[in-house]
């Protein structure tokens, strides 16, 4: 159940994967939130964005709140993320509610009335 929650918490109400279509990977802690200027300033680097290329390309699309790189992964990978998103959500939601109605029967038919 636990792991079921972790998938919840990861594909749920914390849109990281969206994101990561979007926007590509995270900035490092050290350069979120910096504009460009202060990221030159400060000579910062993105090593992690260097050696986490996504497969089949990229596109650049700037994240306005400079969280990410604004490497957005291809129109194919984005397809198979977001439908990945789409099982896990699907196959949580299923497992919760077979777990509520094992526990709870007696609410769970309440709810469907």
């Amino acid at each position: 159940m636990l792991l079921l929650r972790l998938i919840n918490f990861l594909f749920g109400s914390y849109p990281e994967i969206e994101s990561l279509v979007e926007h590509g990977t995270m900035l490092p802690p050290n350069m979120a939130g910096l504009t460009d200027e202060q990221v030159e300033e400060l000579k910062l680097q993105d090593d992690w964005g260097e050696r986490c290329v996504p497969s089949g390309g990229w596109t650049f699309n700037k994240d306005v709140i400079g969280r990410r790189n604004g490497r957005q992964p291809s129109k194919k990978m984005q397809e198979v993320l977001l439908k990945t998103v789409q099982e896990a959500k699907a196959m949580v939601s299923k497992v919760d509610w077979l777990f509520a109605w094992y526990h709870n029967p007696i609410t769970c038919r309440i709810m469907l009335l």
